[in-house]
């Protein structure tokens, strides 16, 4: 996430998302690489006070090594009320499950309820490993797929 600022643009569209969301929106946020850490042990209301503090952790997040995709959607799936999830990543699990087909049966196999995932790809140009493991997320559970071409200028 390091090469072409990936962590730079997730962080902008995590602000730019949290800035969109009303008082009656509840959110959370989960940072992961190796270890995965929660933002809230609950979820927060949309309040302008929520969205401020949510927004300097946001900032202050740091990037570390070994990407564990599987421990942050069996952490993510796990939170209580939850009925949508944004994964944001450059889709390159270094850690945990990294076979993507069995990725993505563990992810589908820890959503019994059905939540909706998003996910969002950043990548530098057009095709690069992670985004077919992306893709399939986000099909495999009733989500829908965007991607940022970090290459573009």
């Amino acid at each position: 996430m390091n090469e072409g600022n990936k962590i730079g643009k997730a962080k902008a569209a995590l602000k730019k998302a949290l800035s969109e969301l009303r008082p009656s929106d509840t959110f959370d946020i989960l940072n992961f690489d190796a270890r995965v850490s929660l933002y809230s042990p609950t979820m927060l209301s949309g309040t302008p006070e929520n969205i401020e503090k949510a927004m300097d952790y946001v900032q202050a997040i740091r990037l570390n090594h070994h990407t564990n995709v599987s421990a942050a959607m069996e952490t993510a799936l796990s939170l209580e009320n939850i009925s949508h999830i944004f994964l944001m990543s450059d889709g390159e699990p270094e850690t945990g499950i990294r076979d993507f087909t069995r990725l993505r049966a563990f992810i589908k196999e820890h959503n019994p309820k059905h939540v909706k995932i998003l996910t969002l790809a950043l990548g530098l140009g057009e095709n690069f490993i992670g985004i077919d493991l992306l893709k399939g997320i986000a099909e495999d559970n009733d989500g829908q797929f965007a991607y940022i071409n970090l290459a573009r200028p």
